[in-house]
């Protein structure tokens, strides 16, 4: 059976995942009997697309690459009703982190627990700020809260400690967790100003236009909350 797929969010991180998808379905199917379908996919900026039966994923990239909106298959549906409505298995909850209050990312989690599908993230709204709470509502339901993309870019370390270092008591966490400042720091150790290495990442695309959440500690500071949570 298919797995059917829901993409809450369509920024440069539902886009690549699609991409990935699209070139990568046949080797999911040879090597691990994976296939899905994506059924819909709501953004803000885009409106919303679903087709219980799979969209054709390219066209829906290409609507937005060439024309800057979605093209066919259009329902009037926000994000939480796309959530709640669709046939999906499996929602991938992709919208703008906000640290403040976890919104809309957390009511997206809570609407798919609700509807007994499972949450795949990589937004660190829900992740930091209420990590319990979601764990254990998905728990109830059944389902996953899967939350590997909010850290260190995929890399596998929350996996990592829950599967094959299960049995280990894990006593500290190490590690550059904030690429960009990461980036603006080794540029300013070789001589560049400040001002001038932030400039260049974001050019380069590393950093956002507005980078307080970077520059000023927020995303590192709930990436180790979310450690904390998770691996301690």
């Amino acid at each position: 059976m298919k797995q059917k797929i829901a993409l809450a969010g369509f920024g440069t991180v539902g886009q690549g995942l699609c991409e990935i998808l699209s070139d990568k379905q046949g080797e999911l199917i040879e090597k691990y009997g994976y296939d899905f379908d994506v059924v819909a996919v709501s953004d803000i900026r885009f409106g919303t697309v679903y087709n219980p039966d799979g969209l054709d994923i390219q066209t829906v990239l290409d609507g937005v690459i060439n024309d800057g909106k979605f093209i066919g298959n259009l329902v009037n549906w926000d994000a939480e009703t796309m959530i709640r409505q669709s046939n999906a298995m499996v929602v991938c909850e992709l919208t703008f982190t906000n640290l403040k209050d976890g919104e809309p990312a957390i009511t997206h989690c809570k609407a798919a627990f609700q509807t007994g599908k499972h949450v795949v993230t990589s937004n660190k709204g829900p992740a930091a700020l209420a990590y319990r709470d979601m764990a254990g509502m998905a728990e109830k339901n059944g389902v996953k809260f899967l939350i590997e993309g909010t850290v260190m870019s995929g890399t596998p370390v929350l996996n990592l400690t829950s599967g094959p270092l299960a049995g280990c008591t894990i006593s500290a966490v190490k590690g550059i967790l904030n690429g960009t400042t990461n980036y603006i720091l080794s540029q300013m150790e070789c001589g560049m100003s400040y001002e001038d290495a932030l400039a260049k990442a974001q050019e380069l695309g590393y950093a956002e236009a507005d980078p307080t959440g970077d520059v000023e500690g927020y995303d590192a500071r709930a990436k180790v909350t979310i450690l904390t949570n998770v691996v301690m």
